[in-house]
């Protein structure tokens, strides 16, 4: 099983972090706006529907909200990858009282897919950073 992580180091404290991360509904426009174009919650909101800026569209199943640990599990169900597995987790640690960290881990089968899932995940901590860092800075000039 091929395991793919990436460290998003921010300048916004961990709560501000969270927040956006656990807005599950809205990450489209939160957290990796760009990379998801859209982004609704289904079946009680156990399940993500999110669309990609390349028209893909993929569900995945909410497995663990953490308020404690700051951690978000998910796990694709549906999409047009050729997925036999594929798990996901973001959590948002602190590295000092205006900082933070998300390490976002993705575990897959087939392991050839660990490069284009490595791909996204590259333009989505892109994405986090330009989302995030300005929301920080608006609310430091205030």
């Amino acid at each position: 099983m091929a395991s793919v992580q990436r460290t998003i180091d921010l300048s916004v404290p961990a709560d501000q972090a969270w927040d956006a991360v656990l807005d599950i509904g809205a990450v489209d426009r939160r957290l990796v706006p760009g990379v998801l174009t859209d982004a609704r919650l289904e079946d009680d909101g156990d399940v993500r529907v999110v669309t990609f800026a390349t028209g893909a569209v993929v569900h995945e199943r909410v497995v663990d909200v953490d308020n404690v640990a700051r951690r978000f599990v998910y796990t694709v169900v549906d999409s047009p990858f050729a997925f036999r597995h594929h798990q996901a987790s973001m959590e948002v640690l602190p590295t000092g009282q205006a900082n933070c960290r998300i390490v976002w881990t993705s575990d897959l089968l087939p392991d050839e897919l660990a490069g284009p899932v490595g791909d996204l995940m590259d333009q989505g901590a892109d994405a986090m950073r330009r989302a995030l860092q300005p929301e920080a800075e608006k609310i430091n000039q205030s």
